[in-house]
């Protein structure tokens, strides 16, 4: 399974990471997943991390990876991170962060996990992720 989550209820964070080839089936299931999670109640940032994702999505797909992510940001009400590194990938992560209609200031793409989770922070305070 390409994409796996984990929830941290103390930081109010769910962090969502992919390896390897992903397919648009392989990113619904997840969202699918953590949407009917009932151990995920409130107000809670997404850190989503597709650094180790071998392939980026198509321009079909694009505007479907949008919409995942605004429906995480509707049921969750936290701001998004999106951080990716590879190269011809970034691109496509800034575009699909800057498409998302989910208010200002609410999703964002990063190259580095830390600038990402201190983003994350001025929002939403997660005292022990940066001590």
């Amino acid at each position: 399974m390409p994409f796996s989550y984990k929830v941290d209820p103390e930081n109010q964070l769910i962090t969502i990471m992919g390896s390897g080839y992903a397919s648009m089936e392989e990113r619904y299931e997840c969202i699918h997943r953590i949407m009917k999670d009932q151990s995920i109640d409130g107000k809670y940032s997404i850190l989503i991390n597709v650094c180790q994702v071998s392939n980026g999505p198509t321009p079909d797909n694009m505007l479907s990876i949008v919409s995942l992510v605004e429906r995480l940001q509707s049921k969750f009400g936290g701001r998004v991170a999106i951080v990716n590194t590879q190269i011809g990938h970034v691109t496509i992560t800034n575009l699909i962060a800057l498409s998302a209609h989910c208010g200002a200031d609410s999703v964002r793409a990063f190259l580095c996990e830390n600038d990402a989770l201190e983003w994350l922070c001025t929002s939403t305070p997660l005292p022990s992720l940066l001590y």
